[in-house]
């Protein structure tokens, strides 16, 4: 049976930035010019705090009527 305390905060913070642009030129009927700009930039931040208090143990054992068999 498991016991304990558990208590985390997560701090996140996101940030993307992003600049799209486009160019079109058609000097003549038969010619035709195009341009395009695409940039983004995304920035992230995650910072974790935790702690655990148990009063039990965290062995693990093997489920009942099975053992745990290691080859070398």
């Amino acid at each position: 049976m498991q016991g304990g305390t558990d208590w985390r905060a997560l701090n996140f913070q996101r940030r993307r930035v992003g600049i799209s642009s486009a160019f079109q030129w058609r000097p003549t009927k038969d010619l035709e010019f195009t341009s395009q700009f695409i940039r983004s930039r995304y920035d992230m931040s995650w910072l974790e705090h935790g702690a655990i208090f148990s009063d039990t143990s965290f062995d693990i054992d093997p489920a009942s009527g099975t053992t745990f068999d290691y080859s070398s």
